[in-house]
């Protein structure tokens, strides 16, 4: 089992210099305990999509548009695939999120990371002493590049784009954008056709089959 990844050797693409990648292992910690943070705010009466605490939270991960079609387990299955991507970037960067719900993580993650530059770098500006541990320049942070590091295409960004609302359920057009069942709600944890592991846990109904012998 390798080592839990540290802000020096996290998302360790030759791409991205090392405030980028401290910046992203930041992000990550930060953006684990918001999320919890609304997952203990919630009740019956509230669900994890309506609390809103934190700087980017369930409200902004996961689409709005679909909101009733959500249950009990979408919140357990973003965190999962939340949990997925954070352990790619600590321990194989490069390896592409397996499944949309996974694409929506790793979304989350770039647009956190975002928002931390911002208030990272109003800290500076104030004079006051950085809160973080990681030494990083919030200036020297560098994101441009990576959405073509993670993503192999954005097809799970028309589901936040209000003038897309239904884009999931048009066959036709569906077909046309060469689109399958993974932007429907149902198919968000379905590993995608080229996917290099399995895809979300959730998906699993057996054990992972061992690898075949030399030998057959």
């Amino acid at each position: 089992m390798p080592g839990r990844a540290t802000s020096q050797d996290f998302a360790a693409w030759l791409e991205l210099n090392p405030d980028t990648r401290a910046h992203l292992w930041l992000t990550c910690s930060l953006l684990v305990d918001e999320l919890r943070a609304e997952l203990d705010a919630t009740d019956a009466d509230c669900q994890p999509w309506e609390v809103e605490l934190g700087p980017f939270g369930f409200a902004d991960c996961l689409p709005s548009a679909t909101r009733g079609s959500y249950d009990a387990y979408t919140a357990l299955a973003f965190t999962h695939a939340l949990d997925a991507v954070i352990w790619k970037l600590g321990n194989q960067p490069g390896t592409q999120p397996s499944c949309t719900m996974e694409a929506f993580a790793m979304r989350a993650v770039l647009e956190r990371a975002e928002i931390l530059v911002e208030e990272l770098q109003e800290v500076l500006d104030s004079g006051e002493p950085p809160w973080w541990s990681t030494g990083h320049d919030p200036g020297a942070v560098d994101m441009e590049s990576i959405p073509d590091l993670v993503f192999q295409d954005l097809d799970h960004e028309m589901l936040f784009m209000p003038h897309l609302d239904g884009i999931e359920n048009d066959e036709q057009l569906a077909a046309v954008l060469g689109l399958g069942e993974e932007l429907t709600v149902r198919g968000w944890l379905t590993p995608y056709d080229n996917a290099t592991d399995r895809g979300h846990p959730l998906t699993w109904s057996t054990d992972p089959s061992p690898p075949s012998s030399p030998t057959g």
